[in-house]
């Protein structure tokens, strides 16, 4: 019998690394414990967790903000949304959007370009947003300790 294996951390990435590659903005993550039933939420009927889907709309607002508005303002808004999302801050209220609810298993990332054409591109949210990095389950359960998911 072989000994299990860690899942493979870029799994969840395809997509992003060839939009990536084609030089298109891109945003992947995956909920932390979270299933595909996140993004279809039914409530007592579907099996997902309590904060996937404020994740997701989070994300997909700050995303549909970004490229569908005819504010420049709003779009400049939603770019430092999806910058600064998964980014730890000290708030008394802890927000689903953080790197602490993205997944420890598999790797999240972006590739966003900015004013003047700046991208900025990463391939860990979690790290990113300051938290332990993808694969360091003592880390990512400390990052926990005396907490609760919502």
């Amino acid at each position: 019998m072989t000994a299990p294996q860690a899942a493979d951390d870029l799994a969840h990435l395809g997509a992003l690394t060839k939009w990536a590659a084609a030089r298109l903005d891109a945003f992947a993550f995956s909920v932390r414990g979270g299933t595909h039933l996140e993004w279809s939420y039914i409530p007592f009927i579907s099996l997902a967790t309590s904060y996937g889907r404020h994740q997701i709309g989070y994300y997909t607002l700050a995303w549909f903000d970004r490229w569908l508005s005819s504010s420049g303002a709003v779009r400049a808004d939603a770019l430092q949304r999806l910058l600064s999302g998964p980014i730890a801050q000290n708030i008394p209220v802890e927000a689903p959007w953080r790197a602490n609810y993205m997944s420890a298993r598999y790797l999240g990332g972006f590739r966003l370009t900015g004013a003047g054409g700046k991208v900025t591109q990463v391939l860990d949210l979690r790290k990113y947003g300051g938290t332990s990095p993808v694969g360091d389950w003592a880390g990512a359960n400390a990052d926990r300790k005396g907490r609760y998911m919502p």
